[in-house]
């Protein structure tokens, strides 16, 4: 019995701390769409769509999309904090086959950089 409650309380912090491990924030820029049931990022130079899941402190990067769009689903460019996650999917977001958890909106701008395509 000893021996089992010795070995349980290594392997719990081991399996928690792998799992947080995986979510380690990176920094990325890409471009990001968002309106009626889309919420979706293309990282730069890449051309697979992913479901983006935002915080609420991102709010005002979603303020300054509608009112500055020139046309629904406008892309515009962002560099973010975030990662990639293993969150499971309800709804469009199961359209996806990857999601990124977008932590903190660094820059944004409809002016999508030449590098960023």
């Amino acid at each position: 019995m000893t021996l089992f409650i010795k070995s349980t309380l290594f392997v719990i912090p081991f399996i928690s701390a792998v799992l947080q491990a995986t979510e380690i924030d990176h920094i990325y820029a890409g471009k990001f769409v968002w309106g009626h049931e889309v919420r979706s990022i293309s990282l730069c130079n890449q051309q697979t769509w992913h479901w983006a899941y935002l915080h609420e402190p991102n709010n005002k990067m979603i303020e300054y999309y509608i009112k500055n769009q020139n046309k629904p689903y406008q892309e515009i460019y962002i560099k973010f904090k975030g990662h990639f996650s293993s969150m499971n999917s309800t709804g469009f977001s199961e359209l996806y086959n990857s999601k990124i958890q977008l932590t903190e909106i660094i820059e944004y701008s409809f002016e999508i950089p030449k590098s960023c395509h």
